[in-house]
């Protein structure tokens, strides 16, 4: 019962700490998502360092320990933690992605309306979709389908990663719908 109404709180204030780890103090919460673009942007941290760590490359490990620290904010853990720390993290991610595999799907197909998502489904779709594609969900939800009406250029400024993606996407819409016209006329 506790448990529920800690949840229900959680998501109400928007909160999306959701793995939880020890700092070496005590043990805390973290976002994923600020966690994952933390070590995105971390200046020397790759993926491929996690798997060299497991194989004992101590260029590696210490690579690993620096992003560890400096995106989970836990400069008192020690080394090994540290690593492990990054092995608990990769794997709950994982975890978390098939557990939501098929909402995901769904949400790609269909739309969801991204604000109104608890904070553990809406870490999934982040893990499991791209940025331009969470923002194509949400605004999906709204009805507006190329198929059956002319979109806005700015639904295609928001719904792609580029410029020159939204300006293409945009025309590409445009002359299918002339051709559409053109086709129930004639």
């Amino acid at each position: 019962m506790i448990r529920a109404i800690i949840q229900l709180f959680k998501r109400w204030s928007g909160d999306r700490r959701i793995f939880r780890f020890h700092n070496g103090k005590r043990w805390t919460y973290a976002d994923p998502v600020m966690v994952h673009l933390l070590l995105k942007s971390h200046p020397e941290y790759l993926h491929r360092h996690l798997a060299e760590a497991r194989t004992g490359d101590l260029e590696a490990i210490n690579v690993c320990v620096d992003a560890a620290r400096s995106s989970f904010g836990a400069d008192d853990l020690p080394k090994a933690d540290c690593v492990r720390l990054l092995f608990a993290f990769d794997i709950w991610k994982t975890v978390l992605r098939d557990r939501h595999d098929a909402f995901c799907r769904l949400a790609a197909i269909h739309g969801c309306d991204v604000g109104s998502l608890d904070p553990e489904r809406f870490t999934a779709l982040y893990f499991a979709r791209a940025e331009s594609q969470i923002r194509q969900a949400d605004t999906q939800r709204l009805g507006a389908r190329a198929a059956h009406a002319e979109l806005p250029r700015g639904w295609f400024t928001a719904t792609r990663d580029s410029p020159d993606e939204a300006v293409a996407d945009y025309e590409q819409h445009i002359a299918a719908i002339a051709s559409a016209h053109a086709r129930a006329g004639a």
